[in-house]
C-alpha cells in the first residue's frame, strides 16, 4: 500500500471516530452541561447583585445617619439635591415619638415631609426602628402609591425617617436579561417583590416568598435550585443569593425549556459541523496526505529543535530527489533559521544598550535631583523670610507678593525634583524597603488630616470605611503613608467642587489587603489610564489643562506598591469619577494576635 493512500486512510478514520462516539452521547449529557453551565453563570450574576446591593446599602445607610445626625445638631446641611437623588432619597424627616409631628425636613423640593407621620405609619415604625443603627424596612406603599423603601432611625426621643424609592434597585434588576425569558428578581427580607420583569408585580409588591429559592435567600443561604414559577407557569433553575446587611435578596431565574431547546440546539449544531469537517477532511487529507512524507517531519523535528533553544539546529540535506515545493520548504526553514539567529543576537545587543542607557539616564536624574535641591531650599528660606516680612515690613507690597510667588513656585519645584529623585531610585533599584507592622487606619487618618484644608477649600466631602478588626500590613510604613498621600492629593487636585473622596480598606476572601481610594473627579479615559501609570506621562486634554503637575503620582505609587508585592489599578469613567485599588498578597497581612 502506498504511503498516501496510508496516510488518507488514517486521517479519514480519526476524523470518523468523533463523530461516532458523538453520535452515541445521549441527549441527557448536553442538557447537564447546560444545567451546569447555568449553574455557575448564574450563582455569579446573583452573587455579584448581591454585591452591588450590599454597598447600596452601606452608602445609603451612612449618609442617612451622617444627615440625621446634622440635622438634629442644628448643622447647616447644604447642597445635597445630587447626593440625596443619586441615592434614590426622595426625602428626609425627623418627627417627635411622642406626637409624630415633623419638627425636621431634608430634600423636600423632591418629595415634601407630611405635618404629622400617619399614626399607624409612626407606630410601625417606631415597631422596626433601633437606636444603634439605621434599619431599612420592607418595601411599604409610598405617597402616591409606588414602592418604597424606608430607613428609620430611633434618636433619643426622635424618630428618623428616610424615604427611598427602588429605582436603583429595579434598575439593577433590569439590567440583567438573558434567552427569552431569564431575568433577575431582588426581594425585601419578608419576600415581597422589590424588582422584577413583571410591572404589576413591582406595583402589587407581590409576596413571592412561599418560593423555595426565596426561603432559603432569607435564611442567608447562597446557591442554586429548581422550582415553579407562577410568573412564567413553568418550571425554572435558578441561582440566589442572600444580601448581607439588608436581608434582601437576588434570584436569578430561567426556564428549564429554554435550557433543554439549547441543548438539543447545540448537539444538532454539532453533529452538523461534525459531518462537514468529515467531507473537508475527506478532500484535504487526500491533497495533504502526498506531501506528509519524511521530509516534511525532518523539517518539524528540526523546527522543535530550533525553537527549544537550539540555534545552530538545521534542515539536512536529502540524498534523495525532491519535489521543487519541499526542496522550498527546506531552505525557507533553513533561512528563516539564519535570520532569526541573527535577529537574537541583535536583540540581546539591543537590550543591554537599553539597559545601560536606562541606568545612565536614573544616575543622571538622580544627580541633578541632588545638585538642584541645595540651591533650592536656600531659595524657599530666603523667600519665606521675605514672604514673612521676618526683617521688616517693605516699602512696597508687591515685593511680599513676589517674595510669596517664588515661595511657592520653589516648593512645587522641590517637590517634582524629589518625585524625580524617588522615581529614579526606584527605577535604580535602590529603594529599600524597611518592613514594619503598618496600620492603615491609622495612615488613612493622617493623610486625610494633610489633605482636610485643600478638600474643604473645595467643599469635598471625605469618608472613610476600614474593616473593624483589619490586620496590619507589613510594610514601609513611609511608603505606605506617601502612596496614600499623592492618590488622596491627586483625587482633591482632579475632583470638582461639592464633590466626594473616599477611602476603603478590608481582607479578601483569599486573604490579600486591599485599599481603595474612590473620588467623584472628572475622570480617566479608557485609552489614557497606561499613560497615567508611567512617569512624565501626564494628560493633556480638556478635563486637565488646568492641573499641573509633573505626572509623577501615580507612577511613583505604582512602583511603591510592586515593592511590596502588591498591584495598583485604576478603573475610571470621564465625568464620573475614578477608583484606585491597591491589593497587597496574604503573604504581607500580618496575623491577628
Amino acid at each position: 500500500m502506498k504511503l498516501r493512500t496510508f496516510i488518507f486512510i488514517v486521517l479519514l478514520f480519526v476524523a470518523l471516530v468523533p463523530t461516532l462516539l458523538f453520535e452515541a452521547i445521549p441527549y441527557s449529557g448536553a442538557y447537564k452541561k447546560e444545567v451546569a453551565d447555568v449553574t455557575e453563570r448564574h450563582l455569579l450574576l446573583a452573587k455579584n447583585i448581591g454585591l452591588a446591593l450590599e454597598r447600596y446599602n452601606v452608602d445609603v445607610r451612612e449618609t442617612f445617619k451622617t444627615l440625621v445626625s446634622n440635622m438634629i445638631l442644628g448643622k447647616e446641611i447644604t447642597n445635597t439635591s445630587k447626593l440625596l437623588s443619586g441615592l434614590n432619597f426622595t426625602h428626609i424627616c425627623i418627627s417627635s415619638t411622642t406626637d409624630s409631628k415633623v419638627i425636621y425636613r431634608l430634600n423636600e423640593e423632591v418629595a415634601p415631609c407630611p405635618e404629622r407621620i400617619p399614626a399607624e405609619r409612626q407606630q410601625y415604625f417606631l415597631s422596626i426602628a433601633k437606636s444603634e443603627t439605621a434599619t431599612f424596612s420592607p418595601v411599604l406603599p409610598g405617597p402616591n402609591g409606588q414602592p418604597m423603601l424606608y430607613l428609620v432611625w430611633l434618636v433619643d426621643d426622635k424618630l428618623a425617617v428616610g424615604a427611598v424609592a427602588t429605582d436603583y434597585i429595579v434598575g439593577l434588576g433590569k439590567s440583567i436579561s438573558f434567552g427569552t425569558r431569564g431575568h433577575a428578581a431582588i426581594v425585601d427580607q419578608t419576600g415581597k417583590i422589590i424588582a422584577h420583569p413583571l410591572p404589576q408585580w413591582r406595583q402589587e409588591m407581590r409576596d413571592i416568598s412561599k418560593v423555595s429559592a426565596v426561603q432559603r435567600m432569607l435564611k442567608g443561604e447562597s446557591g442554586v435550585e429548581s422550582f415553579y414559577s407562577p410568573a412564567l407557569k413553568e418550571d425554572m433553575i435558578a441561582g440566589f443569593a442572600a444580601v448581607k446587611g439588608a436581608g434582601w435578596g437576588v434570584m436569578i431565574p430561567q426556564p428549564v425549556s429554554e435550557l433543554k431547546l439549547r441543548a438539543k440546539e447545540s448537539q444538532e449544531h454539532a453533529i452538523g459541523g461534525i459531518a462537514s469537517g468529515i467531507v473537508l477532511a475527506v478532500l484535504l487529507s487526500w491533497l495533504v496526505a502526498g506531501y506528509l512524507t519524511n521530509p516534511v517531519l525532518k523539517v518539524v523535528r528540526t523546527a522543535r529543535k530550533f525553537t527549544a533553544g537550539d540555534r545552530s539546529a538545521r534542515v539536512p540535506a536529502s540524498r534523495s530527489p525532491l519535489p521543487r515545493e519541499l526542496n522550498d520548504l527546506i531552505d525557507t526553514m533553513n533561512s528563516l533559521a539564519d535570520a532569526v539567529d541573527q535577529g537574537d543576537r541583535k536583540l540581546r545587543a539591543a537590550l543591554l544598550s537599553a539597559e545601560h542607557a536606562n541606568q545612565s539616564k536614573s544616575i543622571f536624574l538622580a544627580h541633578m535631583s541632588h545638585e538642584l535641591r541645595t540651591p533650592l531650599n536656600a531659595i524657599i528660606g530666603f523667600s519665606s523670610i521675605l514672604s514673612e516680612q521676618l526683617f521688616g515690613t517693605h516699602a512696597n507690597p508687591k515685593y511680599k507678593e513676589y517674595s510669596s510667588d517664588v515661595l511657592r513656585s520653589s516648593e512645587h519645584l522641590l517637590g517634582v525634583i524629589n518625585d524625580i529623585l524617588d522615581i529614579s531610585r526606584i527605577e535604580a533599584g535602590e529603594m529599600e524597603v524597611e518592613e514594619e507592622e503598618t496600620n492603615i487606619g491609622e495612615q488613612a487618618e493622617v493623610c486625610f488630616r494633610m489633605i482636610e484644608e485643600r478638600a474643604r477649600r473645595k467643599r469635598i466631602a471625605l469618608a472613610c470605611d476600614i474593616e473593624k478588626g483589619l490586620p496590619a500590613l507589613r510594610s514601609d510604613r513611609r511608603h505606605i503613608r506617601q502612596i496614600l498621600l499623592n492618590l488622596t492629593v491627586n483625587a482633591v487636585k482632579f475632583t470638582n467642587e461639592g464633590g466626594r473622596i473616599w477611602l476603603k480598606a478590608g481582607v479578601q476572601a483569599d486573604g490579600a489587603l486591599y485599599i481603595q481610594i474612590v473620588d467623584t473627579g472628572i475622570g480617566i479615559a479608557q485609552d489614557h489610564i497606561p499613560k497615567v501609570l508611567e512617569p512624565f506621562s501626564q494628560i493633556s486634554d480638556r478635563h486637565d489643562l488646568t492641573h499641573e503637575g509633573a505626572g509623577l503620582g501615580l507612577a511613583i505609587s505604582r512602583r511603591l506598591v510592586e515593592l511590596h508585592s502588591g498591584t495598583l489599578s485604576v478603573l475610571s469613567k470621564v465625568g464620573e469619577g475614578t477608583t484606585v485599588t491597591l491589593l497587597f498578597p496574604p503573604e504581607r497581612v500580618a496575623v491577628s494576635a
